[in-house]
């Protein structure tokens, strides 16, 4: 059989050759940067739960918006446009949700994503209006040197960044945590991450003892968070089996932290509910347009680490 297509055979086991190795590079680097990905409906059910449950839209006769608690607190500086900045935003999915549902909503956003990884730069720059390449760290003290403010920061940050860096054996520096930082710069900052970010290590524990969030709405079922086949062992992915939570701080411009932490739940979600080819933020445009979801022209830059 071989003998009647060589050409071709060879052809078809060199493509499938290099995809494959393409394969495990790419698994590497993603598990390497603790890579992760929040399926779409996952973003969409926690997005409307904190609109429906925690926050309103308000508006001025001037035409400016803002956003306040349900229990009537102002959240956020009234301005014409809110200023969202998408954290860790691999491909771009807690983007180009907010943008759908702030359209939606008639409010006009400008959304910043900071990421690490440079390929997924081509997925932010349609979701995103300002697309930053680097260190989030080293972003965040470059906003707080120029008194960049953001109204809404939102995103599913790898465990390791999310917690505090350890100092020694026995101390933590909760101060540069990911939640604390945000809310230096953001008066809104909700983060999705399992349960166990918190409760596993003293690096997660200290963060939410010292500065619990004021709500956060829990995520039932087994989601996947990563698709496809694992070319470690041939199998797919398995949907994970541990809790999942999105947690909302205040920021310093929102006023004096809370620290209640209400809870909520949203309805369960089907595991599988994404392809391999419509990795959450980087679906083809033709899936985005056909599923509502807006998408823009942004910049791209880029910024060192610290």
């Amino acid at each position: 059989m071989d003998d009647l297509f060589p050409e071709d055979l060879s052809s078809a086991r060199a493509r499938a050759k290099a995809r494959a190795e393409q394969q495990r590079a790419t698994h590497a680097r993603l598990r390497e940067h603790e890579a992760d990905f929040t399926p779409r409906p996952v973003v969409r059910a926690i997005l409307e739960w904190y609109l429906a449950n925690v926050l309103r839209v308000a508006g001025l006769a001037n035409g400016q918006r803002y956003l306040y608690l349900t229990g009537g607190s102002v959240a956020t500086r009234p301005s014409s446009v809110l200023r969202i900045l998408d954290a860790c935003a691999g491909a771009g999915v807690w983007a180009s949700e907010v943008r759908r549902l702030f359209m939606l909503l008639g409010v006009d956003v400008h959304i910043t994503a900071i990421e690490l990884r440079e390929e997924e730069a081509p997925h932010l720059r349609r979701h995103a209006d300002r697309v930053v390449i680097g260190d989030w760290r080293a972003f965040v003290e470059s906003c707080k040197r120029d008194g960049t403010r953001f109204d809404l920061v939102v995103g599913n940050p790898p465990f390791a960044l999310a917690r505090a860096p350890e100092i020694s054996r026995t101390e933590c520096d909760v101060d540069a945590s990911m939640p604390v930082m945000l809310a230096d710069i953001a008066s809104l900052v909700i983060l999705y991450n399992s349960q166990q970010a918190w409760t596993k290590t003293s690096r997660g524990y200290e963060v939410r003892r010292r500065f619990p969030p004021a709500y956060a709405v829990d995520v039932p079922g087994s989601i996947n968070h990563r698709s496809g086949v694992n070319p470690e062992n041939d199998k797919r992915y398995a949907a994970d089996k541990i809790p999942y939570s999105a947690c909302l701080w205040l920021g310093a411009p929102a006023g004096p932290h809370v620290g209640l932490t209400p809870t909520g739940m949203i309805e369960p979600i089907d595991g599988r509910s994404w392809r391999e080819d419509l990795r959450p933020g980087a679906e083809p445009d033709e899936w985005l347009a056909a599923n509502g979801i807006p998408t823009v022209e942004g910049v791209v830059e880029h910024i060192a680490a610290a």
